[in-house]
């Protein structure tokens, strides 16, 4: 049998311990890089919600800004829905239905005879990317509905049948607070007063027609409705001084 020698034995303890610490010294290289990596990807982490927290405060506070600038411009007046008489709930209702861009809803409220073609307008998808016509209003507020006698009544062929009976049309107008995307001769940013003309439909009322009102009728109502602002803007709009 033969004997290993001392030297044999410490040798191999040697060549042991080595590797073992060659072994250690790679697990806490290997180690340290899993932690600085993981602590890269937390900051960068927190650095993106950090830039996305104050890009969306930004965001926020400019279009406060926005609003807020907006409504110190005007003084724009509340209505109570509460307190609406159904004809006016249903004028109400038919301008809100604008917020968010409720066009089937939209169209819905007018007459019988126009509500088809009203849809397919306000449902074209070229039409809402150049915003025409009502399609260029983003957002609505009702701030006024005064009944008007039926004489203020704009004359539409289309509506003729209607004429006929008193008792089957009705005149308001309408002060609507709007934001739009380019202000144009019909709807522009602020208070727009609008004529609509309620028709009875087989006992419902629909909107029969919306027209702009003319200059006459908003100076008439001065001191009546908050309209000074509405007769500066179209006094502007249409190059009147």
């Amino acid at each position: 049998m033969k004997k290993t020698s001392f030297t044999s034995i410490f040798k191999e303890k040697k060549v042991f311990t080595v590797i073992c610490s060659v072994i250690l010294i790679t697990t806490m290289i290997i180690g340290s890089v899993l932690v600085i990596n993981a602590l890269t990807a937390s900051t960068e982490s927190n650095i993106n919600e950090s830039d996305e927290s104050s890009a969306q405060t930004i965001s926020d506070t400019s279009s406060e800004s926005s609003v807020s600038e907006e409504e110190s411009k005007y003084d724009i007046p509340m209505v109570d829905y509460n307190n609406l008489s159904d004809h006016e709930k249903r004028i109400y209702d038919f301008y809100d239905s604008i917020n968010g861009g409720q066009w089937e809803q939209y169209a819905s409220f007018w007459s019988i005879g126009t509500r088809e073609s009203t849809l397919n307008f306000v449902t074209k998808q070229e039409y809402k990317d150049k915003h025409y016509g009502i399609l260029n209003v983003i957002s609505t507020k009702v701030v006024s509905i005064t009944k008007l006698d039926n004489s203020y009544t704009p004359r539409y062929p289309e509506l003729a049948n209607y004429y006929e009976s008193e008792d089957n049309y009705e005149c308001y107008l309408v002060g609507i607070a709007m934001t739009v995307h380019e202000d144009s001769n019909f709807y522009f940013n602020g208070i727009n007063y609008s004529l609509i003309v309620l028709v009875n439909d087989n006992n419902t009322w629909n909107i029969g027609a919306e027209s702009g009102c003319n200059l006459g009728i908003l100076e008439e109502m001065e001191g009546v409705l908050p309209v000074e602002d509405a007769i500066k803007d179209y006094k502007e709009i249409h190059g009147i001084k």
